[in-house]
């Protein structure tokens, strides 16, 4: 299992741009009206706008809170693993970019995905 992102909810998008990448000097990778995307390697460090009720695939997330992301080899072996010891699935699976993932629950109230890659079929 290895880090794949993590995303800290802001209330000022254009406030944490200068300072993730003005004033700290880190890339961006990519950036869209809410969020930004800074390029930090093999894990993703995001920006996102804080909402409520705006995205279909997280629930609402407040300026302060923050969820990461851990991809898996093995999504639905470490699912039952998860929900045999009462861990709350949030939302999926679902398939985003090259990875199915779920959203999960930790027992402190974050949030946290598990995704693993989709692997094309060979001919």
């Amino acid at each position: 299992m290895r880090l794949r992102y993590a995303i800290l909810f802001v209330g000022d998008l254009a406030r944490s741009r200068r300072f993730y990448h003005e004033l700290l000097g880190i890339p961006i990778r990519t950036e869209d009206a809410s969020s930004i995307e800074l390029e930090t390697g093999e894990a993703t460090l995001a920006l996102h706008q804080s909402h409520v009720g705006q995205a279909a695939h997280h629930p609402p997330m407040v300026a302060g809170s923050a969820r990461f992301g851990l991809t898996v080899d093995d999504l639905s072996a470490t699912h039952r693993r998860l929900t045999a010891a009462g861990v709350r699935r949030v939302g999926g699976p679902e398939a985003r970019y090259d990875y199915t993932m779920c959203l999960y629950e930790d027992p402190d109230g974050y949030y946290f995905t598990l995704a693993e890659p989709v692997r094309s079929s060979a001919a």
